[in-house]
């Protein structure tokens, strides 16, 4: 392990740990760091500490931490034993003869009992279930052997006792692993029992000897041990290639392949005690110390950081012909890393002015002999040899070249100005020279070749534009603003492996696609500044963005459209802060090396995965109380406001975790960094909460999600609608009692009308009595009437299928109609004329009834009224007064004319 890249973060009670003595660490299977303090007990999360201070009986001076199979964690005290229950700790008491030292241990077996050493005389090893008992009382065959210590691994036990180390099998017989020798003593340091199940190869510190200095390593898959010193000079013997772990006061080590390094330096120096130890080796190999002084993380990370103080603002990287790495910086000229830095000296420096003569600015390129291409604030220079010299222009001015380009093909070297763009040959001859590129701030940061065509691709704040050299000729310009390029401007460039080209700039990445002449977009990308990109491999493509280091899966992003990447930043060691434009160089050793405003970091990407960018989010408390059982919370009687806390049940070092809140069918709320989210005035029943985790700048809204049921309960008249409904019903009661009232009126008007109409109808009766004489047909006279007009309808019927047709002749102004005499149902007296109404009309003529009488011959035309003749053929009904005719129309009957009637009916 190399100690250059070992990042090491210090905690204390500043950053809110529980208390400096940091006792024990526990690395739960939920990934969330248990921290056992002198003062008490906290977790860490990656980025806060939880102190548990809304928990009432809560541990204090926890001695050691555990984990029984179904996650429950427990912390052992001096005087008791408490279980986490997810909002409370349940405690169970020591009794007084049952003594806990201070580097106590605890073990979990199959059965999930804790088995505790206590290093105390008195007590020796104890085990808990439902309750404290000796070890001999929970497995008889301990009985007289003077144990000291036990370790449960799978099925077996491993015991030390004063004069070895036995195991005892699950069919608990006793085996000897290890006897004794002089004043050895056999047993388990708390620090170093906790490490099996096969880290490190397998091997595990199972046996410290206190002297002679050395260590036993047991192996667990085929039972030897190792038996390591550990002399003054720091070396360690007979280690076989085998990889191996050791912690003493001094400080934490690891042997890999015979290489001894110090894990946390100056353990003994920076602190005074080294006490307790948990590595995470899920991901990363990260080691959790506890010390005398806080909490100290200590994690291998693959980057190796220069720092500005040595380079500051390097814009610029590459490779000299003796594989030397080249820096240029601004205002400082070039560096060279070899064994040691040095300053590469220009012999014209004396000239001309020093902050011009040593600014470099973006692109470096390599020559056809393998010499470089520099660009400087005065023009180009030429590396070669470790002799640095002026090649361009002639003249030495203030002429800065910001980007330098060489086609072999051609044997061209393209110099970006600001603006345009100039060509040189190898000889330092100007080719040609453009300035105007179609696209506004033609400040030139990236070019690149088309293979397809042998245009050139410009690239700048503006836009993008292709160049035809042999023509001098601009073939095609891409702006945002045009809405042909879906990128602000283009700061970098790159062909992959693929024959694609991208581009990156302010406003994420784009792929150009030939057949189409267009662009693809990929919003997922829209939040990053990128300045530069390269390709290492078919899976790992890396942009330099202002938060860090992003890798990215290209191939996967061309075939799926979705994202598989990763941000380092400096929770992960990548040190170096708003990645440089251009600045990433794979040297001759396949390093990558990036520039920044900070630092040059130099990294293997072979170390560097994938993670899921998927966080595991957890409904933490509700209203400031942890929740301990998240699927499913009722809350307290008589509550409906609710604070709702989310949170990670993973560590977590990315500090950019941002989430949103769903409660049953509502709209999702804002991505927001903020974990709590406040709903009021809820009812009571049951309400579907999900709140869903993401890192900032990926877009991901199909992320995995929490759900818990909130069950709500109150009285009803704290309801929300409570008082919507009780405006409600007065409203309706309000209504019904008008509509009461007004219907009372109503029926007293009524009855008053009523008692009208009786009045009115008494009198009509009266009236209608004395009227009674002047009827014109009494009932019986109606009855006769209708049993006539029936026998005279079927009399007429008959008539008709045997008698000739008669017609009648009428004169209008100027027609003469000729009708069947039948078909007329009525003659009525008009103004100056008659109405003449038949079966299926009607007509005027310019006649009188008189005169009409006189021409109707048949015996079915009768007068019943002064202004009305009939057909008797069409008499519906008759009635006392009135007769109807077939067609609904009605007539009435004068009183002259009753004889009539009943003569022309028989």
């Amino acid at each position: 392990m190399d100690s250059s890249r070992i990042h090491i973060q210090h905690y204390t009670i500043a950053d809110g740990l529980k208390q400096m003595q940091v006792n024990d660490i526990h690395i739960a299977s939920d990934g969330l760091v248990w921290l056992g303090t002198r003062g008490g007990i906290c977790t860490f999360d990656g980025i806060d500490f939880d102190t548990f201070d809304d928990i009432e009986d809560t541990p204090f001076y926890v001695i050691d931490i555990g984990e029984l199979s179904d996650g429950t964690i427990y912390a052992l005290s001096g005087s008791a034993l408490y279980f986490w229950r997810g909002d409370h700790f349940d405690k169970y008491d020591f009794e007084e003869t049952i003594k806990i030292g201070r580097n106590a241990t605890s073990h979990t077996d199959e059965l999930d009992r804790i088995w505790i050493n206590s290093f105390m005389k008195e007590t020796g090893v104890v085990c808990f279930t439902d309750s404290i008992q000796h070890a001999e009382e929970a497995m008889p065959i301990l009985k007289d052997m003077n144990l000291k210590t036990i370790l449960p691994y799978k099925d077996k036990y491993y015991l030390g006792v004063d004069d070895g180390l036995y195991i005892c099998l699950s069919n608990n017989e006793l085996d000897t692993i290890y006897q004794s020798v002089g004043e050895e003593k056999v047993y388990f340091r708390a620090s170093q029992s906790k490490y099996i199940s096969g880290l490190y190869s397998g091997f595990n510190i199972f046996i410290q000897s206190p002297y002679p200095p050395k260590v036993l390593f047991y192996n667990f898959e085929d039972h030897t041990i190792d038996t390591v010193y550990y002399p003054e000079e720091k070396r360690f013997m007979n280690l076989d290639d085998k990889e191996y772990f050791y912690t003493n006061l001094d400080g934490l080590h690891i042997v890999i392949d015979s290489v001894f390094t110090e894990v946390v330096p100056n353990i003994k120096e920076d602190f005074n005690q080294f006490l307790s130890l948990d590595i995470d080796t899920q991901h990363t190999r990260t080691y959790y110390v506890g010390t005398d002084k806080g909490l100290v993380i200590s994690r291998s990370q693959p980057f190796v950081s220069y720092s500005e103080h040595d380079y500051p603002f390097v814009w610029a990287i590459s490779e000299n012909e003796n594989n030397d790495i080249i820096f240029g910086t601004y205002g400082n000229g070039l560096y060279k890393l070899k064994d040691s830095k040095q300053l590469v000296k220009d012999t014209n420096s004396t000239r001309h002015n020093k902050n011009i003569r040593m600014s470099v600015y973006l692109g470096i390129s390599r020559g056809p002999e393998d010499q470089l291409y520099i660009p400087f604030a005065s023009g180009l220079y030429e590396l070669n040899n470790d002799n640095l010299s002026h090649v361009y222009p002639d003249a030495l001015y203030y002429d800065p070249t910001l980007f330098s380009y060489y086609d072999s093909e051609k044997d061209l070297i393209f110099l970006a100005k600001c603006p345009g763009i100039e060509v040189i040959d190898t000889s330092f001859s100007q080719f040609k020279e453009r300035e105007d590129l179609g696209f506004k701030h033609s400040c030139i940061l990236t070019i690149l070749k088309d293979e397809n065509d042998g245009q050139y691709w410009f690239g700048g704040g503006g836009g993008l534009c292709k160049y035809d050299l042999d023509k001098d000729t601009v073939t095609q310009v891409y702006t945002y603003n045009k809405g042909n390029l879906p990128i602000l401007g283009a700061t970098c460039s790159m062909r992959d492996r693929e024959g694609d080209y991208w581009f990156g700039s302010r406003k994420g990445i784009t792929r150009y696609i030939p057949e189409q002449d267009s662009f693809q977009v990929f919003p997922q990308f829209d939040n990053y500044i990128v300045g530069s990109m390269i390709q290492y491999d078919d899976e790992k493509c890396f942009l330099g963005v202002l938060e860090g280091l992003l890798m990215i899966d290209l191939l996967h992003l061309k075939e799926t459209g979705t994202v598989k990447s990763r941000l380092f930043t400096e929770a992960d060691g990548f040190t170096g802060l708003e990645c440089g434009q251009n600045g990433f160089y794979i040297d001759s050793q396949n390093m990558l090396w990036t520039t920044s405003s900070t630092d040059v970091v130099k990294v293997n990407p072979n170390l560097l995965e994938y993670r899921s960018e998927d966080l595991p989010v957890t409904l933490k408390t509700i209203n400031n109380k942890r929740v301990s059982n998240r699927e499913h919370v009722t809350l307290p009687y008589n509550v409906n406001e609710v604070y709702v806390e989310a949170g990670l049940t993973t560590y977590h070092q990315n500090r950019t975790i941002v989430y949103r809140f769903k409660l049953n069918d509502d709209h999702w709320t804002e991505w927001s960094s903020q974990k709590v989210h406040v709903y009021s005035d809820l009812t009571g029943g049951e309400h579907l909460l999900s709140i869903q985790a993401k890192q900032e700048h990926v877009n991901n809204d199909n992320a995995s999600e929490t759900l818990s049921i909130l069950t709500i309960s109150q009285p009803i008249y704290n309801e929300p609608w409570f008082s919507t409904v009780i405006l409600l019903i007065l409203g309706v009661l309000a209504s019904v009692l008008a509509y009461i009232y007004r219907r009372r009126s109503i029926l007293i008007e009524n009855n008053y009308r009523l008692q009208q109409e009786k009045s009115n109808l008494v009198v009509k009766t009266q009236r209608l009595t004395s009227e009674k004489k002047e009827l014109i047909f009494e009932m019986t006279e109606v009855k006769q009437l209708n049993e006539k007009l029936n026998a005279f309808i079927n009399k007429q019927q008959h008539i008709d299928q045997t008698s000739q047709q008669q017609y009648l002749i009428l004169k209008s102004l100027n027609k003469t109609y000729k009708i069947v005499a039948d078909v007329v149902l009525s003659f009525t007296a008009e103004d100056n004329g008659v109405r003449v109404v038949t079966e299926e009309d009607s007509f005027w003529v310019d006649d009188t009834l008189k005169n009409l009488l006189n021409t109707l011959t048949a015996d079915n035309f009768i007068r019943i009224h002064r202004s009305t003749i009939i057909n008797i053929k069409h008499i519906k009904w008759i009635n006392s007064t009135t007769l109807q005719l077939v067609d609904g129309s009605n007539h009435s009957i004068g009183r002259t004319y009753k004889q009539s009637i009943q003569h022309a009916l028989g």
